[in-house]
Formats: C-alpha cells, structure tokens, sequence
C-alpha cells in the first residue's frame, strides 16, 4: 500500500548513491533511510506535505519508523495538506492492523494529549 511520491518544488535530488528518502522510509529499509539522512531533512515533505514518518507509517515500517523518531530534528507534529498526522495516515491506510503503529505514534503526534494507555 505503498504512497505515491511526488515530488515538491523544494525536494532537491540527491546524488545518486543517496536513495530516496520517502521510499527508504516505507520500504523500512534502515540502513538505506541512515543513508538518505545524510542528505535529506528528517521532516523533508513531498508536494502534499506528507513527510518520511507518514511514508514509514503508510506502510507499517515500524523499524523505519522508530529509527525516524529517534533522529533529534524530528518534528512528529508535522500534518500534511490534508491535516494528517503519521498516526492518521496509518489508521487510514491499515485501519485496525496499524494499533500497534497508531499506539507508538500517538504520543509523539499529539503531544499535548494527556490520554495514557494502561
């Protein structure tokens, strides 16, 4: 279920042995995502504003995922055009089979909520 990946006016393309970021990011390929983070921004957005978190959430890459949240620049907050959060997009993609994704990115989304599973 991968996302498409158009490209924004402000995406700059790498040198070639830099992989894509947002693909990196959904295909939950690590190593090629530490890869691609030696170029691209962390919070870097295609034309829909959708960043690398939503791709990896997109797809229930949860190895990129949690390797994403651990970058010190991440901003998880971040909404595309259409107001989704990463948590968002994967509830829409996977509905209840991204829980597990849901439950990791809630906290980090949302911060200001104060809604603590026990």
């Amino acid at each position: 279920m991968a996302m498409p990946k158009p490209q924004s006016s402000t995406f700059r393309e790498a040198p070639p042995n830099i992989p894509n970021i947002f693909t990196a990011a959904e295909s939950n390929d690590v190593a090629a995502l530490d890869l691609a983070l030696t170029f691209y921004d962390v919070n870097e957005r295609d034309a829909i504003g959708m960043t690398p978190l939503h791709y990896a959430a997109s797809t229930r890459a949860l190895r990129a995922i949690n390797r994403l949240l651990e970058h010190p620049n991440i901003d998880a907050t971040l909404a595309d055009q259409f107001g989704r959060s990463a948590a968002t997009v994967a509830f829409q993609c996977w509905a209840e089979l991204s829980d597990d994704i849901v439950d990791r990115l809630n906290p980090v989304c949302y911060p200001w909520l104060e809604v603590h599973r026990s």
